[in-house]
């Protein structure tokens, strides 16, 4: 019981890097579990890195910069883009110091030189852990719901100004609705599914900050909130391969999805087969 219970304490971390070898040579070398850490997984590109982090959701990504397809600082800057809370370790060459200084605009603030030394990396693994969990202590949720107050009292004054009847003011919430939040957020994304949902624009929607909405999401519900919101989004697409003639592409964009391609990666990968395969399967 202990050993689960410290499993789930430990931090996700997702390693990036085009060339094997510095991956492998860091998951060998580096003590992940006695710096408070697990290896969820990994990638050689920032694309690849993007894909896992939305199914992962690991809390750190420590990466190299340059790399095929999508380097380290575009996938940085979209990653923020979703998940502002996430943080970075950065690997880079002595002729990459100035990519690794343009981390810095993204609150990159830690970065380690080729070739990779086990002790500087640690330390730095140690300085972030503590930055993380400090985000993930109950002060920060404090802080979240204190915010979430007042983003309610910002509105109710804004209202307040043009409204004539005060009891038509909405009633602040109670104590109740806000533990029924998680379930409130699970029934919107049944919903909205189809729309291109984001963390933080769901958090915008509920006046919540997103790091206080997608620890409670998955404390209420047992379910990331990507994870939730990828599995309804299958399951809709599911229905429409089974029920109409529409072309997997089409399918994509109903629920949710632009690229096609990274859609039918997904579905594979989700149901254990591509969406041409499946449609075909279960018709028979």
């Amino acid at each position: 019981m202990q050993s689960e219970q410290e499993e789930a304490r430990r931090l996700r971390v997702l390693l990036v890097d085009d060339e094997t070898k510095i991956v492998e040579g860091l998951k060998s070398m580096i003590d992940w579990h006695g710096n408070g850490y697990v290896v969820c997984g990994q990638a050689r590109n920032g694309a690849e890195a993007l894909e896992a982090a939305r199914r992962l959701e690991p809390e750190l990504i420590v990466t190299d910069i340059r790399m095929p397809r999508l380097d380290g600082l575009a996938m940085i800057a979209r990653w923020r883009a979703e998940w502002p809370e996430a943080r970075f370790m950065i690997l880079t060459g002595h002729s990459d110091f100035e990519y690794a200084r343009q981390a810095m605009q993204y609150g990159v603030r830690h970065y380690v030189l080729k070739p990779i030394e086990e002790k500087e990396v640690e330390r730095g693994l140690r300085e972030l852990a503590s930055d993380i969990r400090a985000g993930l202590d109950s002060k920060q949720e404090l802080a979240a719901l204190r915010e979430h107050s007042t983003a309610y009292s910002r509105i109710r004054a804004r209202l307040q100004e043009t409204a004539t009847d005060e009891d038509s003011l909405p009633a602040p919430p109670s104590d109740e609705e806000r533990y029924d939040l998680a379930h409130r957020v699970r029934a919107y994304i049944d919903l909205h599914a189809h729309e291109p949902l984001t963390l933080v624009q769901v958090a915008e929607r509920f006046y919540v900050h997103p790091h206080y909405l997608s620890q409670l999401f998955h404390k209420k519900t047992g379910q990331p909130f990507l994870q939730y919101l990828t599995a309804v989004r299958m399951e809709h697409a599911k229905r429409l391969l089974l029920t109409t003639e529409l072309k997997v592409y089409e399918i994509s964009r109903r629920v949710g999805y632009e690229d096609a391609k990274y859609f039918s990666r997904l579905f594979e990968r989700q149901v254990g087969a591509k969406p041409s395969v499946y449609k075909a399967r279960e018709r028979m």
